[in-house]
């Protein structure tokens, strides 16, 4: 055991002193697997390539070598599978910055305590560039892209190309032999040649001011922004500078117009780079994580994601880099964000690829769906709580959504309709026809009743069917247009109607019978009273002709009270013919049919519209109203105003007068059948006529009401639905 404990501590140090080795060599040590995957990554390795381990680790080793050369990739782990070594091998690779940088490497294989290759560990060292052929390379930096300068020890411009001219306006004789300080602004120059020096001390490749601003300034005194690469050159005449210049003008303007459009943005916008930092963020998603805009620059996008999805996270967002595109993140999954004080927000993400100079990016739009779910989740439970059956179907015609009284109408389960096709509830007869329905809904969706004036029917499962009665509304989401469909089993409903239609029919023939067999006596009684005032007309003493002209009047009264029976009986039943009615004109027709007496004056409004209707209903409504207002007049200037006022869905329409009134006791039965304001004995009404215009209103979907003050006089109000009047 203590022998064990021994080997092991061995291993340990062994270990730790290798790793410190490695740490402190001058060389580039890099680790791969055997995928190319770089798993180690000294401090030799950031100073020649300009990475840093946190950058690069995890990533290909394709990262760092020019794309003409990814061939020696695949060669080179060949080799090492097959445990062979590869010394000195003298290739080019590639910096941070994308200038070359020619190398020597030494490659060998990484084993396993079980004595397996695993990897390949590399050594590279930097060869100088002045090994090359003098004039290739200054061809090479002439036909470089950026402007390009070499500077020695005490600064002077040694070599300098076209593009170094064309950026700053000096011609190249004007620049050798200067020192490069004539470059930099005033405001910098001060400070320029201790930077310089201190390049010189530590002399490695990388970008110049990290993290700062830089300025070049042209020969007319006007500064623009400039990105530098330094690479130390040796040579033999000692150590040179090369520095690659770009100028980022107009890259500064696009990135700042850029920053300005991200943080106007309504929704949340992140820009993250390829390792997964946040590079740039607008106010929404301040707001939406709850952070300060320092915690979260340059901090990995994990952060954000919840703790239980934050370790494959990396993976997703490495597939992303590999087939960048823009779309949808997590399509079909529900996504959510971790604010900074742990709560979860459910988040809908969109994600844009951003190619530019300084390398791929991401860009995320976010936005925060956690009202939309609260409405989703009350929109969910309206539906379920509806009391009829409720469908939502896409433009496909697939049904995304039923409630429970669906379910229970048609005898299916949840799982059996959502996804199906809605012709799955429509009867065989009618389904080769319904997409086409369906699909001129969706053309010019409306709320209305669907299949207007067609019997409708649906189909359960076990394959009977029922009558529906159907009721279409369009939704608009952000997901697109759905149609919302009310069903309502109107199985009852047809019953009932059925069962009404018989009885109006036997109604019908009993009030015939009824009024042909009291009409029938009625007219033999009118007969014998005419006679016996005809015959016995002299021989009738006074109380004889008052008996004879009370039987007269009793039966009149009785013969308009089975006219009335026989009217009422017929609201409903026969067809009206709808025809254009001014309603002025049948007004002044009433009037002088009722011949009102003379101490009673009657006003109609000028402003009486003209409406489709039958012609007896409105007849039989306002001369009912207007009789009444006639009979019941107790004064000696009695007055009757007619008249109307529009609103949005329907006609208001009165008749008031100043006559006795009617007393709050019949409030409620002046409606009735046979209900009439005074003794029957002394009384002519029938109590048929407001029961036939309530009726007749109620045809119209309408109301009809009074109010009344006794003694003072009754207004009579009905509505009439506009919906019903109109031309058809």
């Amino acid at each position: 055991m203590r022998r064990a404990q021994e080997g092991n501590k061995k291993s340990v140090n062994e270990e730790a002193l290798y790793a410190a080795i490695v740490e402190s060599s001058n060389d580039a040590i890099i680790g791969k697997d055997l995928n190319g995957i770089i798993i180690s990554w000294n401090k030799a390795a950031e100073n020649l390539y300009g990475y840093k381990a946190s950058e690069i680790l995890g990533l290909s080793i394709e990262y760092i070598i020019p794309p003409e050369k990814h061939y020696e990739i695949a060669q080179f782990l060949e080799k090492i599978k097959n445990g062979n070594k590869i010394d000195h091998y003298e290739t080019v690779r590639l910096k941070r910055d994308g200038t070359a940088v020619k190398v020597s490497l030494s490659i060998s294989p990484i084993k396993n305590h079980l004595n397996k290759i695993i990897g390949a560990a590399s050594i590279a060292r930097e060869i100088p560039f002045v090994t090359l052929e003098q004039k290739k390379f200054e061809l090479a930096v002439e036909a470089a892209p950026n402007g390009m300068l070499m500077i020695d020890a005490a600064g002077q411009m040694q070599l300098v190309n076209a593009q170094v001219e064309q950026m700053f306006g000096y011609a190249r004789d004007e620049l050798l032999g200067k020192t490069v300080e004539m470059l930099v602004p005033e405001r910098f120059r001060k400070n320029h040649p201790l930077f310089r020096q201190e390049f010189f001390k530590n002399p490695k490749a990388r970008l110049m001011g990290a993290g700062r601003d830089l300025y070049g300034l042209r020969r007319d005194g006007t500064e623009f922004p400039v990105e530098i690469g330094l690479n130390p050159l040796h040579t033999k005449e000692g150590l040179l500078v090369f520095a690659s210049i770009v100028d980022i003008t107009e890259r500064k303007r696009l990135t700042q117009r850029f920053a300005l459009a991200v943080e106007a943005s309504p929704t949340g916008m992140i820009l993250i780079n390829r390792a997964g930092q946040i590079e740039l963020l607008n106010t929404q998603v301040l707001k939406m994580f709850g952070y300060e805009r320092n915690e979260l620059m340059g901090q990995k996008i994990e952060m954000l994601v919840p703790e239980r999805y934050r370790a494959i996270h990396p993976a997703h967002r490495l597939v992303f880099f590999e087939k960048p595109k823009a779309r949808v993140m997590g399509a079909g999954r529900e996504l959510y964000g971790q604010r900074k004080d742990g709560t979860e927000i459910p988040v809908e993400i969109g994600l844009n690829p951003l190619i530019t100079e300084d390398g791929s990016f991401v860009l995320a739009s976010i936005v925060d769906i956690t009202e939309r779910k609260k409405e989703q989740e009350k929109f969910q439970l309206a539906i379920e709580s509806a009391p009829s059956g409720i469908l939502m179907v896409n433009t496909l015609g697939e049904i995304e959504l039923a409630n429970e009284q669906i379910l229970k109408m048609f005898k299916y389960k949840k799982e059996e309709l959502i996804g199906q096709k809605v012709e799955i509830l429509v009867p065989e007869r009618f389904r080769e026809s319904h997409p086409k329905y369906r699909k001129a809904y969706f053309m010019k969706p409306q709320t209305r009743a669907m299949g207007s004036g067609r019997d409708l029917f649906g189909l359960r499962s076990d394959g009977s069917e029922f009558p529906v009665e159907i009721g279409l509304n369009p939704l608009k989401t952000t997901s697109g247009t759905f149609v919302l469909a009310s069903v309502i089993d109107i199985t009852e409903r047809k019953l009932t109607e059925q069962i009404v239609k018989n009885s109006n029919i036997e109604l019908e023939r009993f009030a015939y019978v009824v009024s042909h067999d009291l009409k029938a006596p009625l007219r033999g009684i009118a007969t014998i009273s005419n006679w016996i005032m005809e015959e016995y007309q002299e021989k009738l003493d006074q109380q004889g002709h008052k008996y004879l002209a009370l039987l007269d009047s009793r039966v009149k009264q009785l013969q308009a009270l089975i006219d009335g029976i026989l009217e009422y009986s017929r609201i409903g039943r026969l067809k009206e013919k709808l025809e254009k009615l001014d309603l002025n004109r049948i007004i002044k027709d009433i009037i002088k049919v009722l011949m009102p007496p003379a101490h009673i004056q009657i006003t109609v409004s000028q402003n009486l519209p003209v409406i489709f209707a039958g012609r007896t209903h409105i007849y039989q409504i306002f001369q009912n109203l207007i009789s009444n207002a006639i009979k019941y007049n107790d004064k000696k200037e009695g007055r009757i105003e007619i008249g109307a006022t529009e609103h949005t869905n329907e006609w208001l329409f009165f008749v008031k007068d100043n006559g006795k009134g009617i007393a709050e006791r019949y409030k409620d039965k002046i409606f009735e059948l046979f209900q009439t304001l005074e003794n029957k004995e002394n009384n002519t009404s029938t109590g048929v006529g407001l029961t036939i215009a309530k009726k007749i209103v109620d045809l119209y979907n309408g109301k009809i009401w009074f109010t009344s003050d006794v003694g003072k006089g009754t207004i009579f109000y009905f509505t009439l639905e506009k919906e019903k009047l109109k031309e058809r």
